[in-house]
């Protein structure tokens, strides 16, 4: 029994020893087990840290690009404002413009009739003088003269009146204006009107 009693005390000591080896690490172990749980524990709010500022840096991202469309639509209406006023300035300047071109006809025609006798040369000054003044004052405003007479017939600035046999000039030259055109900076306002030359048609034999 005594024997039986050694065997089994032996028995229990080789078994708690292997227990002890098996859940004893070496120091080494232990500090390897030690280095994965402080970086786990580390590596945690480090992430938590690096998700929030990427979602407040993706937030800012959306917030700038917002307000540069607001500053690009902002500035396309400042621009369409700018034309706006623009238009409706020089729409009046033409308007205004074209109700003087009457005045001024009626005094070149005053200026003609003046030049034609000797009599009138004092009045022809004074007609003159008017009407350099006044397209002096009109040229401030943008206005500007069509005097097409000896250049070739354009339909986007000349109206023709009509066509006269002419074998000195080329075909399709203007002859002489009738009545001058004028132009608001680069806006027809009125076009000139004028004679055009063409070639003699010869009778047939």
């Amino acid at each position: 029994m005594e024997d039986t009693k050694e065997e089994d005390s032996k028995q229990s000591e080789i078994d708690s020893e292997k227990e002890n080896a098996t859940n004893t690490n070496s120091p080494e172990e232990d500090v390897q087990n030690e280095g994965l749980e402080s970086s786990v524990e580390e590596s945690a709010p480090e992430n938590f840290l690096k998700s929030k500022l990427d979602k407040v840096y993706g937030e800012n991202e959306d917030i700038k690009a917002k307000y540069l469309r607001a500053l690009a639509d902002l500035e396309n209406l400042r621009k369409r404002s700018l034309k706006d006023r623009e238009d409706a300035i020089n729409r009046t300047k033409a308007q205004m413009l074209g109700d003087l071109l009457p005045v001024l006809d009626a005094f070149e025609l005053g200026m003609i009739e003046a030049e034609k006798t000797e009599e009138s040369e004092s009045l022809f000054a004074g007609f003159s003088m008017a009407v350099k003044q006044m397209e002096s004052i009109l040229q401030e405003y943008g206005l500007s003269k069509i005097d097409p007479t000896g250049n070739k017939f354009d339909p986007a600035l000349h109206d023709a009146m009509g066509y006269e046999n002419n074998d000195e000039l080329e075909e399709g030259t203007v002859i002489r204006s009738i009545r001058k055109g004028y132009m608001i900076k680069d806006t027809l306002l009125r076009p000139a009107s004028v004679m055009v030359a063409r070639k003699e048609e010869k009778p047939k034999e």
